[in-house]
């Protein structure tokens, strides 16, 4: 196992109704993430819950967020906005045609992954889509 892997703790503070019906979301969640495919997500592993916690174990990313670029390198200009709405585009293609609205896009869940896959700078950067929390699966009419 070369993967790097992240647990990521949910930890719910519900009690009753309230915590069945997030047990239910957070298993429907981890089901949907689960069968997501496409290079731009990360992988989910597996996902449990422990003592009315829950837990998603998920691929690791290696990079930062495009909020954490912007707040260190300062705004962007729009032809480089233009390239990031580019990138993203194949991902959001793939969500759609799966039906899935993430519902929190924003540059805090864009992060961009570092590899080492490029001859000439040893480095590519790739945007990733994180925190599908808020995703929802869209129902037929």
């Amino acid at each position: 196992m070369d993967e790097k892997r992240v647990i990521k703790k949910l930890v719910t503070v519900m009690q009753g109704a309230n915590l069945k019906k997030a047990q239910e979301l957070f298993k429907r969640e981890g089901k949907r993430l689960y069968e997501l495919n496409h290079p731009q997500i990360p992988k989910l592993y597996a996902y449990f819950e422990d003592n009315n916690d829950f837990y998603l174990v998920q691929e690791f990313i290696e990079g930062d967020t495009l909020f954490d670029e912007v707040w260190q390198k300062g705004r962007f200009s729009e032809g480089k906005i233009k390239l990031f709405l580019r990138e993203l585009l194949p991902v959001l293609d793939y969500l759609h045609k799966q039906k899935i609205l993430h519902r929190d896009i924003k540059p805090e869940n864009i992060m961009r992954r570092v590899s080492t896959n490029n001859y000439e700078s040893g480095k590519t950067a790739e945007l990733i889509l994180i925190d599908f929390g808020a995703s929802k699966q869209e129902v037929p009419p």
